[in-house]
């Protein structure tokens, strides 16, 4: 949803802090997202997030401990 938002509590950095990684969990569905200090566009974003659902291969009724 375009409208919806997400809060993350962490996020990694790489040595030398130029690149970041964040991981959350959105309606059961766990995804990683890394970027940098660049601006993207929602479709670049999409295509470089990580569905860690479809990995695992997990349902959304999984739910993090």
């Amino acid at each position: 949803m375009p409208t919806s938002f997400i809060r993350i509590k962490d996020i990694e950095q790489n040595a030398t802090g130029k690149k970041y990684c964040a991981c959350y969990i959105d309606d059961g569905h766990f995804k990683m997202r890394y970027f940098d200090k660049e601006e993207r566009t929602i479709d670049q974003i999409r295509e470089n997030e990580v569905d860690v659902n479809a990995l695992l291969d997990l349902n959304n009724y999984t739910m993090p401990i």
